[in-house]
């Protein structure tokens, strides 16, 4: 039966980009996959580039935000990376005798990373001069954490696909040298979806947490909204720029009625038409934005820190059991098994 895999980061500051992008789409995930569906809050990955108490203080919130979004316990396996983080390491530990730093530096979105912390240079050798062994290593660990979870289906947008080329490459490297013709590391599909893109609100390319002027957080009060959304960046009448295109798809997003739904793609049509419908397109936009964040708010507030604690439990027992399995096959496959048994 096939398996399905994410992650997400716990960095705190949820923004309603996030739910459309990241979020909702985990939640059609359970109600669609025929099989078991995983979600891990990925602590371990985090401390790449934050700090660890940082991590500590977002995680438990990462996890309740999810399940007020609608990750239902039943159907979801929902667990830290922490929970099953010495198999993981030890996994990622074995596979990095099987890529190449050569390899490593040439992954995109890598360079991106070691870019973002460079503060002058973009030299390649300056880059790597200042990089982190565990930043230039996250790759390894993005594979190890799909391949310990037995997982065939994986997710991911269009930026992440050289990750999962780089899992099927040690997947099919470690069979080949091990595996003795048996299928030891379950080698993923490679499964892209169309990403979300929600400019900021005052037109930067990605509604972000660094610039919260240009954000809506899930926790944001109405009156908060309201102020934002009137500071929206426009355009003239009869003219589409990618911001407001996306302010329009985010707003559907988030109407929860479908006559909501029309009056925005009407209030669309209007605009393309040459109408002065920016004033009425906010105040749609603010309402739409309060009445969903209201329903979020007050599912995140009805969710205890033993709701929170009883879901890792459930999910750090299935995901451990998982773990213990796949490394049984490589330690098998490697012979390393007990010598004491």
């Amino acid at each position: 039966m096939s398996t399905a895999l994410t992650g997400i980061r716990p960095t705190g500051g949820l923004t309603v980009a996030n739910y459309v992008g990241a979020m909702r789409p985990m939640v059609e995930l359970q109600d669609t996959f025929p099989g078991p569906v995983n979600v891990f809050v990925a602590d371990l990955h985090a401390l790449t580039d934050q700090e660890p108490g940082v991590v500590a203080e977002n995680r438990l919130d990462t996890v309740r935000s999810y399940l007020a979004a609608g990750i239902d316990p039943s159907r979801t396996s929902l667990y830290l990376q922490s929970q099953i983080g010495r198999p993981t390491v030890e996994l990622a530990s074995l596979l990095d005798r099987h890529y190449s730093l050569a390899e490593l530096m040439r992954v995109p979105t890598l360079k991106d990373k070691l870019r973002e912390k460079s503060t002058s240079s973009t030299e390649e050798d300056s880059l790597v001069a200042t990089a982190s062994v565990a930043l230039a290593r996250y790759p390894i660990l993005m594979a190890a954490d799909i391949l310990i979870a037995g997982a065939d289906h994986v997710p991911v947008g269009a930026d992440q696909i050289p990750h999962i080329e780089i899992t099927r490459t040690l997947a099919r490297r470690f069979n080949t040298a091990y595996g003795a013709g048996e299928t030891v590391l379950i080698e993923p599909d490679l499964t892209v979806v169309e990403g979300i893109k929600i400019a900021a609100l005052n037109g930067d390319p990605k509604m972000s947490k660094s610039k919260p002027n240009g954000a809506i957080f899930l926790n944001d009060s109405p009156d908060a909204v309201a102020g934002k959304i009137k500071r929206a960046q426009t355009a003239a009448a009869g003219e589409m720029t990618t911001a407001l295109e996306s302010h329009f798809l985010l707003a559907e997003r988030l109407a929860g009625t479908q006559e909501e739904r029309d009056r925005l793609r009407d209030l669309r049509s209007a605009h393309m038409d040459g109408q002065p419908v920016m004033g009425p397109f906010k105040r749609l936009f603010t309402e739409v934005t309060v009445d969903f964040l209201r329903g979020y708010q007050a599912r995140y507030g009805d969710i205890a820190d033993a709701d929170v604690k009883h879901t890792l439990t459930r999910g750090g027992e299935s995901a451990s059991e998982k773990a213990e399995e796949v490394m049984g096959r490589v330690y098998a496959a490697l012979g390393l098994v007990s010598v004491l048994s």
